[in-house]
């Protein structure tokens, strides 16, 4: 993905001015929506069972667990 690796055409204006700073090519933030509470239920629930576990924010369609 362009926006993660810092080459995406939108960032130009960020690639130019960091060519004038010498600051590091910074690519885009990735924010995840994942609870840890959530998460650590959902581990210890399945166990050692075959399967998986998904819990979503029925609101948003947040990802708030996966295992």
């Amino acid at each position: 993905d362009g926006i993660l690796t810092g080459n995406d055409d939108q960032l130009f204006f960020d690639r130019t001015l960091s060519m004038f700073t010498g600051d590091k090519k910074r690519g885009g933030n990735v924010v995840t929506t994942l609870n840890g509470d959530a998460q650590r239920a959902a581990f210890k629930g399945l166990g050692e069972k075959k399967g998986a576990v998904v819990a979503l924010d029925p609101k948003s369609g947040a990802i708030l667990a996966l295992a």
